[in-house]
């Protein structure tokens, strides 16, 4: 049990959506008010023990005060008070009836896994969250809050558990596709998978996640690789301690660092083939638009894109914009806009980038005038695809990148044959165009595009 001081937490461990939230409670608890703790965690067992409550139930965040238990709506709102300002004015909803507030917070927490997508096992706290959380790391690592996705299988392949460290953030739409192609193909082969990240983009984080999944002795491991030089110490002491494969980030490095084998698409490649779609349908002017700057992987695709324009006498420009907050993000763009004319086309690194470009085209009035185009899909890129507000999204599959290295990783644990040859092994890019796009929607309503 936490000190009288602090108010106590309770979440969904696996749940995308509530992860999220608890990694912005953490950034802006300033006064230090609240611990935190799984729904699924022995912990929280034992303090909802006396309060008649199914820890099983996780459709329900929990706050304990000194005052009293409160769950879902009113436990947000009492949360979001505790913050102190702006996020305490969120408090004032508390004047709508509850039955009405719970209502809709019922109807989130329903389709949470669908929207969000989930873990495969409670997050791991970082060292600086370590206070923050009443189930300690070793408890986590050792015990876990949940189970790791596992299908029948014979003795040797249930044995099998492999861990995945990525840079994606827990609600990411793109990286919910990769867990459930990690937790797909854990079904099918009779393995045990668990997918991890940091709660930003923080490479300290990501690096010390990695040495806490190699010390959990794991059967192997599979990361991304967003940042060589930053990343380059823990992955190379995990590649000498045990299988790795790399995903996503990491094309231009994976060979120096010992990792067996590299899969996704190479990102210089992909912009460049953006830029010679953008370039074929007249544009000349491209705003670049990177939602993180210093990830080698986004960089690339920026510089790609640049030389394809400038083949055709074109020119780019970078934009850095910063996804943790939209409505700057959609002003940024709506100021490059009106501020240089010359812009006809504007390409978006990710999903999530998509919809703030789409409300600045709409904002500044040039939704037609410029032509508009992203990495990566989500329902809301597939649906401006079918409508035809924009030209065509690049698509890596990400979810190969969650299956392939599972079944890469058993089939070395138990041959010791490695696919690729040496090259790294494509997952994309496709393009998915108002032509083909409604064919693809089924696929993403499934998690699978």
């Amino acid at each position: 049990m936490a000190e009288q001081k602090h108010a106590v937490i309770l979440f969904d461990g696996v749940c995308n959506l509530c992860n999220a939230s608890v990694d912005f409670v953490v950034r802006h608890d300033r006064k230090d008010r609240y611990r935190l703790a799984p729904l699924q965690s022995e912990v929280a067992r034992e303090m909802l023990g006396d309060l008649a409550f199914d820890a099983a139930q996780t459709d329900s965040i929990v706050l304990i005060e000194k005052r009293g238990t409160s769950m879902q709506s009113t436990a947000a709102l009492r949360i979001a008070r505790g913050l102190g300002l702006p996020w305490s004015l969120l408090y004032a909803f508390i004047v709508i009836p509850r039955f009405v507030r719970d209502r809709v917070y019922a109807w989130i927490a329903r389709n949470r896994y669908r929207w969000f997508g989930r873990r495969d096992t409670c997050r791991v706290p970082t060292p600086a969250e370590r206070a923050r959380f009443l189930a300690v790391l070793a408890a986590l690592l050792l015990v876990g809050c949940a189970p790791a996705e596992q299908a029948s299988g014979d003795d040797a392949r249930a044995a099998i558990r492999i861990v995945f460290v990525t840079h994606g953030q827990a609600a990411d739409p793109f990286w919910s596709v990769v867990s459930n192609g990690a937790r797909a193909a854990a079904a099918d082969l009779g393995v045990r998978v668990e997918y991890q990240a940091p709660t930003s983009f923080d490479m300290v984080e990501m690096s010390s996640l990695i040495d806490a999944a190699v010390a959990s002795r794991p059967a192997a491991l599979v990361v991304s690789i967003p940042d060589t030089a930053a990343l380059a110490r823990a992955v190379r002491a995990a590649a000498a301690a045990l299988p790795v494969i790399s995903i996503n980030s990491g094309a231009e490095a994976w060979r120096q660092l010992g990792v067996l084998a590299h899969i996704g698409q190479t990102e210089y490649e992909a912009g460049f083939a953006a830029g010679e779609r953008l370039r074929a349908s007249g544009a000349v002017r491209v705003l670049c638009v990177n939602h993180e700057v210093g990830n080698a992987a986004q960089d690339l695709r920026c510089t790609g894109l640049a030389d394809a324009v400038r083949e055709a006498g074109g020119t780019t420009r970078v934009l850095a914009v910063d996804l943790a907050d939209p409505d700057d993000t959609q002003q940024r763009i709506v100021n490059a806009l009106r501020s240089d004319a010359a812009v006809d086309a504007l390409l978006t690194l990710g999903p999530a980038a998509a919809d703030p470009a789409l409300a600045a085209l709409q904002a500044a009035g040039r939704m037609g005038s410029v032509r508009f185009a992203t990495f990566d899909l989500t329902t809301a890129v597939l649906e401006a695809l079918r409508d035809g507000r924009m030209l065509f999204a690049l698509d890596q599959q990400q979810y190969l990148q969650g299956y392939l290295p599972v079944a890469f990783l058993v089939t070395y644990l138990e041959t010791g044959a490695v696919p690729g040859g040496g090259d790294v092994v494509r997952t994309g890019p496709g393009f998915v165009t108002p032509d083909n796009a409604a064919a693809v929607m089924d696929a993403a309503a499934r998690g699978v595009r």
